[in-house]
């Protein structure tokens, strides 16, 4: 079966190995969506990627019956990309269906790794982690990629920023200011391990955060252009901006 044809299936995340031969018990949730979302009949075939192992063709079993549902893996489809560059971003966490929007955007642009913090005037005091897995997952699903971002459990901005490795240059998008994104992109053209971003709460960060933030060598501090956007809104223009960047300079 070619990608045209991979195209036309129904993907679906699973995090065990994957490889000719293997059986794999799916879970209740993913069993719930097969069978009432999907429609789907025993027989019926799907592309598993987790990840690591790239894209496989694999038939469901068991699906009529009050039993384990299985795939039972066969054949290599895709392989697994081999990414160089890490795209990161880091965000305030915001409210549920806010959040929602912007993991599943992020994730269809292709971040491959998430890192929420805590700022002075973060509103969501903690999160959900199952929660933002299961919005990756459902949006690499759709989008066709063959891994799921990562994401880092929710830490103060202060430790993240005095943890930071120096080496890896943090792209602070600042509204009040700053170079234009794509400028500081091609400054840096060195990059070659990770880019990652900086976004504020609702609200922004404090002018003691903004300081502290600008204390450090590594930061490189950005524009989005001169409208004021939401956080979500911003996260999708930088990522969307910097995916564009990488994408002229290969």
């Amino acid at each position: 079966m070619d990608k045209v044809a991979a195209k036309q299936s129904l993907r679906l995340y699973v995090p065990s190995p994957l490889a000719a031969g293997a059986s794999i018990v799916l879970s209740p949730d993913q069993v719930n969506y097969l069978k009432n979302a999907r429609r789907m009949r025993d027989g019926d075939r799907v592309h598993a990627f987790n990840g690591r192992d790239g894209v496989w063709g694999a038939c469901v079993h068991g699906i009529k019956g009050k039993g384990m549902v299985t795939l039972t893996v066969d054949s290599l489809l895709v392989e697994q990309p081999k990414n160089t560059l890490v795209l990161r971003l880091v965000f305030a966490p915001l409210k549920p269906a806010k959040m929602e929007l912007l993991i599943k955007g992020v994730t269809e642009l292709g971040v491959q790794k998430l890192s929420p913090v805590q700022t002075e005037y973060t509103a969501v005091t903690s999160i959900n982690e199952e929660k933002y897995k299961a919005y990756a997952v459902a949006a690499a699903q759709q989008s066709e990629r063959c891994d799921v971002p990562t994401i880092d459990s929710l830490r103060s901005l202060a430790d993240m920023l005095d943890r930071w490795d120096p080496e890896v240059p943090l792209f602070f998008c600042y509204e009040r200011g700053g170079k234009p994104i794509l400028n500081a992109l091609t400054e840096n053209r060195k990059v070659n391990c990770e880019i990652s971003l900086l976004l504020g709460p609702e609200g922004g960060f404090s002018d003691l955060e903004v300081e502290k933030i600008m204390r450090y060598d590594f930061v490189r501090c950005v524009s989005l252009g001169s409208m004021v956007l939401r956080v979500e809104t911003a996260a999708l223009a930088a990522v969307a901006c910097t995916q564009g960047f990488l994408n002229q300079s290969t």
